[in-house]
Parts: C-alpha cells; structure tokens; sequence
C-alpha cells in the first residue's frame, strides 16, 4: 500500500518519505500516517520538517495538516509544522 520514512533522533523530527500507491491514495490513509508522525512530534515536544518537490501537489496536503513553507529552492518547497 506504502512507505514512510523518518527521522526521529532529533528535533525536528524529518519525514524524508510518504509514498501511498495510487489505488490507495484520497482514502485518507496518508492523512492518517501524517498525524500519527504529528501524535509523536506533540508528545515530544518536537516539531516535523519535510520537502516536496514544486512538482508534486502534495505541498497543498500538508498544508491542509497544517505546515507551513519556510523556504524553497529552485525546485522543491521546505515545509514545517510546529505545535
């Protein structure tokens, strides 16, 4: 169905990658993934950074989870979220 791929040794904790296969993608299941990594950060204390690639149009799904762009480059937005 998917991967993710964190960081958590530090602070921020890093999501480096969420794939969900396209069958399984607008089912929820990545929103879903998303706040339980958000769960963890809370607890800890921790806020989650990530980078999305301009062409990719998951930039608007993790601003609906509430992050925020703090930078881009050329190609890819950097995106934070804070509690």
């Amino acid at each position: 169905m998917g991967a993710i791929v964190c960081d958590y040794r530090g602070d921020p904790i890093v999501l480096e990658q969420l794939f969900i296969e396209p069958e399984h993608q607008r089912r929820g299941i990545g929103a879903h993934v998303v706040r339980l990594v958000l769960d963890r950060a809370r607890e800890s204390r921790v806020g989650v950074k990530l980078g999305v690639l301009k062409v990719n149009p998951a930039k608007s799904f993790y601003e609906r989870l509430g992050f925020g762009v703090v930078g881009e480059t050329e190609t890819r937005y950097d995106l934070e979220w804070h509690a």
